[in-house]
């Protein structure tokens, strides 16, 4: 696996430089070398710094979709360091939308999480965790502050990592209800488990579209197009993208 983790080295020092265009390029090639040899221990790393490169870019909906599918490979293998460090992504992501209270209620909950753990954050999450507690420090007063990093500190772990991807890119949430992860739990099952990303990719190929065309539909490279097919079919157990279309008929997803 040493070319793929070469791969990830490079792109982390691209994200510290700002060239996302090559941050982008060596992460979507580690994250497609480490998803060919079924290296699922390591697939969280490129997620988590495609997500961290589309934040800082401003592509607020592309960083959440990278950062929720970097925690659905963290939950299956029990990562919980990446766990905390994709939560401080999308925590970043909400802070970044002006979403403030709600950023720092994912803050807190990583703090939490890191501390039950004993574990830092990777350099590139702990730089961009920081950054982001002093953002919404400097934009909430003491009071609101304190309350929503309290709230975040005492958050069901399960919950947050429920609703953590639906919270930054909603309006902030006044309580985490039950309702909502009961129906965010249900779409995942009527899905085969598939991320919303991956439920978009398998739309799209349920309406016969080529990866070249999905690429251009849902502004990815076809690359990465290739490897959410990839996971799409490894996850519903098929072999053929036909297979994924007539699933994806039966789901109702074939609809334009």
């Amino acid at each position: 696996m040493a070319d793929s983790l070469r791969s990830l080295y490079v792109g982390g020092g691209a994200i510290h430089q700002a060239d996302y265009k090559k941050a982008n390029a060596y992460c979507e090639e580690s994250l497609g070398l480490m998803r060919e040899r079924g290296f699922l221990e390591g697939i969280h790393w490129p997620l988590d710094l495609l997500g961290i490169a589309a934040c800082q870019q401003g592509q607020f909906e592309q960083a959440t979709t990278y950062f929720e599918e970097a925690l659905d490979y963290s939950k299956r293998i029990g990562f919980q360091q990446g766990t905390a460090e994709n939560l401080a992504g999308l925590g970043a992501v909400a802070l970044a939308r002006g979403l403030d209270e709600v950023g720092v209620r994912l803050l807190g909950a990583v703090d939490t999480l890191i501390k039950k753990i004993g574990v830092d954050l990777g350099p590139i999450d702990s730089e961009q965790y920081h950054r982001s507690l002093s953002q919404g420090r400097s934009r909430l007063d003491e009071e609101t502050f304190a309350r929503a990093w309290a709230e975040g500190q005492t958050m069901d772990m399960n919950k947050v990592v429920e609703l953590a991807p639906d919270m930054v890119m909603g309006p902030v949430p006044e309580v985490i209800k039950e309702s909502s992860v009961s129906q965010r739990k249900a779409l995942q099952q009527k899905f085969g488990g598939l991320t919303r990303r991956e439920r978009q990719v398998a739309a799209l190929i349920t309406q016969g579209r080529s990866n070249r065309e999905i690429a251009s539909e849902l502004v990815l490279s076809e690359r990465t197009v290739e490897n959410h097919v990839g996971n799409i079919l490894s996850k519903l157990g098929f072999s053929a993208r036909a297979q994924v279309a007539a699933w994806g008929i039966n789901k109702g997803l074939g609809k334009n």
